[in-house]
């Protein structure tokens, strides 16, 4: 096991359409400190979030397209990916599902990478520690 050690610093500026609209501006950016890792990273996404979609009485879907662009010293690559949340109103289940795929890229990894997840809201039952 070994220690890694980055500074790093961020900033999202988001900008608020509506109740359920928003678009966001994110960069990262970090220097490693320790020899023999990536020594410069810079990550710059532009994301749209769609809020609570109505689907239906019981349905709501929340979905957040990106685009963004990943240097990693003198690798980099451009992305798209997506998020997607679908919900039940007063139920604990959800299902999310992320995918991403590489436009352009010499990073080393997979072009396209998905997942889905089955989630479970506590939504405050559980006995909180004291």
């Amino acid at each position: 096991m070994t220690t890694q050690r980055y500074f790093a610093w961020e900033t999202t500026p988001t900008y608020i359409l509506s109740k359920k609209v928003s678009l966001a501006f994110n960069y990262l950016g970090s220097h490693g400190l320790t020899k023999n890792i990536v020594q410069y990273t810079h990550f710059m996404a532009v994301r749209d979030v769609f809020l609570n979609l109505r689907l239906s009485n019981q349905l709501n879907l929340t979905f957040i397209p990106q685009a963004y662009f990943l240097k990693l010293d003198k690798n980099q690559g451009t992305y798209v990916n997506a998020t997607s949340l679908l919900t039940k109103k007063n139920f604990p289940l959800s299902f999310s599902s992320i995918v991403s795929k590489a436009i352009k890229t010499d990073i080393v990894g997979k072009d396209f990478i998905w997942n889905v997840a089955l989630n479970y809201n506590f939504n405050k039952i559980y006995r909180p520690l004291k």
